[in-house]
């Protein structure tokens, strides 16, 4: 099934999750997932004079979703963005889907917030920076 992110809502959370708070004006979602860092050995195979090379990986990294809404000032989940930008705790985050009953939660840290001016004939809007600690891609249920 083809999910579209048209029409998904964004939702965020302190934790523990006692409810969820829609952030408005959503424009650009970013990625989420896993990620790993890798490392590189070379070594000599079958006795031959050249060297094979391998890709190994070492330790999960948090990815950085960045998502992208024209500012609202008085928006409680945009709000809620900078209060998680000021604080060292993680916070929920969830996205609905239109006409479809799957769902992604993820936690993670707002490690920037920031109004971005772009060009003189548009809007400002904000950008938010998430790392991405732990996601739960199996959701299905709102």
């Amino acid at each position: 099934m083809l999910l579209p992110t048209a029409g998904g809502r964004l939702f965020v959370s302190g934790l523990p999750v006692l409810s969820w708070t829609e952030i408005a004006h959503v424009e650009a979602l970013g990625a989420v997932g896993i990620e790993w860092d890798t490392e590189h050995a070379a070594y000599f195979a079958d006795n031959e004079e050249r060297q094979e090379l391998t890709v190994f990986k070492t330790q999960r990294r948090p990815t950085v979703m960045q998502i992208v809404m024209g500012i609202e000032a008085a928006d409680p989940g945009q709000l809620i963005l900078w209060q998680a930008a000021r604080s060292f705790e993680e916070y929920a985050f969830r996205l609905t889907f239109p006409g479809a009953t799957v769902v992604r939660n993820w936690r993670g840290l707002v490690t920037a917030c920031r109004e971005v001016f772009d060009t003189a004939n548009s809007v400002i809007r904000l950008q938010a920076d998430l790392h991405v600690g732990s996601y739960d891609r199996e959701a299905t249920t709102p």
